[in-house]
């Protein structure tokens, strides 16, 4: 006597329709059958996302890499076209846990999706290209809880010194804005005194303190405002420091002030398209 198996065809796919329907018709209805269910899987497609994925699980698997997931989207409808949950359902290993959709289901940091993003704002706002120079190196970054995190590299090394093509290609995490070790004094009294901090791409950063605690003169330091007395400033791995103001705005650097100066003999809509102007590099 042998138990009764059934081969599912995309089957991560096919249960996570179901939890669709049950949502829909319930879980009855949906259990009960009897339905005609169209979806906008690609046969085709998704045989070949299953090869790529075993091939290269298999091609890493020196490196101890032992499962990966793979969804492919149509980026005008949002129609899934290809949907592999892990390297083979049917394979229970610790490594594997291959019925468990880790496409779906478990948790994964987007960092590696957003900097592709992240590099073509550099291009069409900073004028980079695939061959400048950017630094790969460590740095620390409140977690949310309290925590110093500090990101690491696929190969958990520094590599100092690349461009932009080789840290899109092995996926390197560099800062967006690194403030190191700046100061400034007014007189005999330190208004900003070796003040460190990095902000990762799409990263909100919050800066709190009392008045007179340097928060606008730190402001005024990175945007150009305010020349420091020691220290560096980089945007994407570019020094500002000895850059006017007007050229970090170029770059893509922007503050808003506390006190807004607006026409007020112009219209909302002309100070509305003022205010646009100064986005565009051919305005004068």
């Amino acid at each position: 006597m042998k138990p009764v198996t059934t081969s599912l065809y995309a089957p991560h796919f096919t249960f996570r329709v179901r939890e669709q329907l049950v949502q829909v018709l319930g879980e009855k209805a949906a259990y009960r059958g009897g339905y005609d269910v169209y979806t906008s899987l690609d046969w085709n497609m998704q045989q070949l996302a299953e090869k790529e994925v075993r091939q290269h699980v298999d091609a890493l698997k020196g490196n101890n890499v032992n499962n990966a997931a793979l969804i492919t989207m149509d980026p005008t409808t949002g129609e899934i076209l290809a949907y592999v949950g892990s390297y083979d359902y049917y394979m229970h290993t610790p490594q594997v846990q291959g019925d468990y959709d880790h496409a779906g289901i478990a948790f994964r940091q987007p960092g590696s999706t957003f900097k592709l993003f992240t590099y073509l704002t550099g291009m069409l706002k900073l004028g980079m290209t695939a061959s400048t120079q950017l630094y790969d190196i460590q740095f620390n970054m409140p977690d949310g809880s309290g925590k110093s995190y500090s990101p690491k590299d696929a190969t958990k090394e520094q590599h100092g010194p690349v461009t932009i093509r080789q840290a899109l290609r092995e996926s390197l995490n560099l800062p967006a804005l690194e403030v190191t070790r700046l100061n400034k004094r007014f007189g005999g009294l330190p208004a900003t005194r070796d003040v460190s901090l990095t902000v990762m791409p799409g990263e909100r950063r919050l800066i709190i303190g009392p008045n007179g605690a340097g928060k606008t003169t730190l402001f005024n330091l990175v945007t150009g405002d305010l020349s420091p007395d020691g220290g560096s400033v980089k945007l994407f791995g570019q020094e500002l420091l000895k850059l006017p103001t007007q050229q970090r705005v170029h770059l893509g650097l922007a503050r808003t002030y506390q006190i807004l100066t607006l026409f007020p003999k112009e219209t909302l809509c002309h100070n509305v398209v003022l205010a646009l102007l100064g986005l565009n590099k051919l305005r004068w």
